[in-house]
């Protein structure tokens, strides 16, 4: 094989390489300059996501027809704490919540406080 020949197909393996480069780092430019509204409002829709709770399926009985095991609804309200730092928020917050969850929004700044 001649080293003409031999140089030329190195000259255009090395062009190959050096396109498919070019080609991705200016995929990632894309991505990352023009295009990053569309990925951070993505993102910022993946912060809260909601959890479908199966529906009961009924009380489990013993055979005598006693109540082994029984449904009952339950509200769980979880509060991400950095959220709520200032005061102002977290007694806005307090203060719709208390309501709905049937307490005081004392007792609930109380349980706040406890760092629990």
């Amino acid at each position: 094989m001649p080293a003409d020949s031999r140089g030329l197909r190195l000259s255009i393996l090395g062009i190959v390489v050096v396109s498919l480069f070019v080609a991705l780092f200016g995929r990632l430019w894309f991505l990352q300059v023009p295009d990053r509204e569309t990925y951070q409002q993505v993102a910022a829709a993946n912060q809260l996501r909601e959890v479908q709770i199966p529906p009961m399926r009924g009380r489990i009985l013993d055979r005598t027809g006693r109540i082994l095991a029984d449904n009952r609804r339950t509200l769980t309200v979880v509060v991400d704490r950095a959220a709520i730092r200032k005061k102002a928020v977290r007694t806005e917050l307090f203060l719709r919540l208390a309501g709905a969850l049937g307490t005081t929004p004392e007792q609930l700044d109380e349980r706040f406080q406890s760092q629990q």
